[in-house]
């Protein structure tokens, strides 16, 4: 599936490089147009890192073969670089292509600073319609287990447990942005809140059901939870997408493994409520 999302990706930057080279031919008996002039702006990790930005390159290159257009590449060698490589595309070509949501900021940035040029970016999810929907329905996903657990442990369980759900969310929220910043203090200080509210979780379930959800041992998988899905996010943010997807498995593995400690604590708490051999 990702490597799918990046091939629609690359097309849909050729087609919107060809959409703009038809629009500016004339109607009847045009001059010649003038060549579409391009800025592709990479993320770090250089054009053979067989994901976006070789990708955005492919493009590049074809949309020069087949529609004609003047295009140039700008490597990052660091976050340092995407402000001047920006810039510098803005001042000479008609349109800049950022690769990568970390530099999501920067073209915004820049962008305001050359109003008469067109600007696109590759990748970002960060502030737009589409990442506030995911996180609405992904925070609705904590009412939802709340209220899966109050037939069990009462409706003020099911709000309580929902409460530090969502607070767990809002604070990966804080990580990811202080790690994109890459400002360690801020991390740090996000991460803290973040094991802190997992103890407390772990805490709430463990009261709950302490034979079947020991608080060590619900604690130890609330870490481990933690430890991967930053190792994730980590990779995701420094292009390394190879790490990214395996670290992407770890992660769903030790969600399952949860969901079905917890979902065998219930059926062990509660026995009369379940079919004879649920496990």
């Amino acid at each position: 599936m990702a490597i799918r999302k990046w091939m629609v990706l690359a097309s849909v930057a050729l087609v919107a490089v060809s959409a703009l080279t038809v629009a500016s031919i004339g109607s009847a008996k045009p001059a010649a147009p003038a060549k579409l002039r391009v800025a592709l702006v990479t993320d770090v990790g250089g054009l053979n890192d067989k994901s976006f930005n070789a990708l955005a390159y492919k493009g590049l290159k074809d949309a020069q073969k087949k529609l004609g257009i003047d295009g140039r590449v700008f490597i990052s060698k660091s976050s340092a670089d995407y402000i001047p490589n920006l810039t510098a595309g803005a001042r000479q070509y008609d349109l800049v292509v950022g690769v990568g949501f970390l530099m999501a900021d920067q073209v915004a940035a820049v962008a305001k600073r050359f109003p008469d040029k067109k600007f696109a970016i590759v990748d970002f999810a960060a502030g737009s319609p589409a990442l506030n929907a995911s996180l609405a329905r992904l925070l609705q996903n904590q009412t939802d287990i709340g209220n899966a657990i109050a037939p069990y442990y009462g409706k003020a369980a099911g709000r309580k447990l929902t409460a530090l759900l969502r607070e767990h969310i809002l604070i990966a929220v804080d990580v990811l942005k202080a790690a994109k910043s890459g400002n360690k203090a801020a991390t740090n200080r996000a991460l803290a809140r973040w094991n802190a509210n997992a103890d407390r979780i772990s805490a709430f379930l463990s009261a709950a059901n302490p034979k079947n959800w020991p608080e060590a041992a619900v604690r130890s998988m609330m870490r481990e939870h933690l430890a991967l899905t930053t190792t994730e996010a980590v990779a995701r943010l420094q292009g390394r997408w190879a790490a990214d997807v395996r670290a992407a498995d770890a992660v769903e593995r030790a969600m399952l493994h949860m969901a079905d400690t917890l979902s065998g604590g219930i059926v062990a708490q509660f026995p009369g409520r379940f079919g004879k051999g649920t496990t």
